[in-house]
């Protein structure tokens, strides 16, 4: 059950049941842990340590350690065995607070009384957007409305959208056009949150075919970030400039310089940066 459906009072009042509970069972859990050699119905007394297996990286000089790289890696076996590890802790300790479960199953049947959830509203013009969530659903949609009294349409449902594994969708984010011609919606897998944008025809509920994933959408904002630097700058052909770092949008900039200014100069201290730099001619 997700937390947006337990109503504010009743999650607030689990909350401080559960907290009081913990203190009352953490002292003398403790103390049975210690008397019978660190566990206490078969909950240790502490929660897993993941290994440590450090790797150094030296940058500019200075030797970085990382003790958990291997973190990065999610089918790492130790990483899976800690996680592993560490929720089977969490469980134990948890079904040990006593009226967990009936204090559970109330807030189950409060949360779901409701017959309908409805979060996110944005008024564009004369039309309502939301996202709204049914008590039997899993995930909320995004539906449409001509102002408040208007008949309800669906605009898009997250559930019909499959990955071709058969991962379920979530609805990010929304935002409606200022004319209210289309919507852009993003999308991810599974709830991953890594979303494609998408954009569709409020009127016809059409699909646009074209999408943008999160490399397409990093190099427009990028893009974005060096026009409206250029528009700040106002640039003139007589200026002389010096473009300090050959990142991404260091290199942008150059381009768009180089059509304008008189002229431009780079600088860089990263190798790789410098070698790409010379190979495009804009270090001698």
């Amino acid at each position: 059950m997700p937390c947006s459906s337990i109503p504010r009072r009743l999650f607030a009042a689990a909350i401080l049941c559960v907290t009081a509970t913990a203190d009352i069972v953490g002292p003398a859990a403790a103390e049975g842990r210690a008397a019978a050699g660190g566990t206490a119905a078969g909950v240790p007394a502490r929660p897993p340590a993941a290994p440590v297996r450090a790797v150094t990286d030296t940058h500019f000089g200075v030797a970085v350690s990382d003790p958990y790289r291997y973190f990065e890696d999610v089918k790492h076996p130790e990483f899976a065995a800690w996680l592993k590890a560490e929720a089977d802790y969490a469980h134990a300790v948890l079904t040990r607070i006593p009226g967990r479960d009936t204090l559970y199953r109330e807030i189950e049947a409060h949360g779901d009384a409701v017959a309908a959830r409805v979060t996110d509203v944005q008024v564009v013009g004369n039309r309502v957007y939301y996202q709204k969530r049914l008590a039997n659903e899993n995930l909320p949609r995004l539906y449409v409305r001509e102002g408040f009294a208007g008949r309800e349409r669906l605009l898009v449902n997250p559930e019909a959208i499959t990955t071709p594994d058969g991962k379920h969708s979530s609805l990010d984010y929304y935002a409606a056009s200022p004319d209210n011609r289309h919507v852009a919606y993003g999308i991810s897998p599974a709830g991953s949150e890594d979303a494609v944008l998408r954009v569709i025809e409020v009127a016809t509920g059409r699909v646009l075919p074209d999408e943008i994933d999160d490399v397409l959408g990093t190099q427009v904002e990028t893009l974005a970030t060096v026009v409206n630097g250029m528009n700040h700058l106002q640039m003139l052909p007589y200026d002389y400039v010096m473009i300090i770092g050959f990142g991404p949008i260091g290199y942008l900039f150059a381009q768009f310089a180089k059509n304008i200014a008189a002229k431009v100069a780079v600088t860089e201290i990263d190798p790789y940066r410098i070698g790409v730099a010379k190979e495009i001619g804009e270090l001698p």
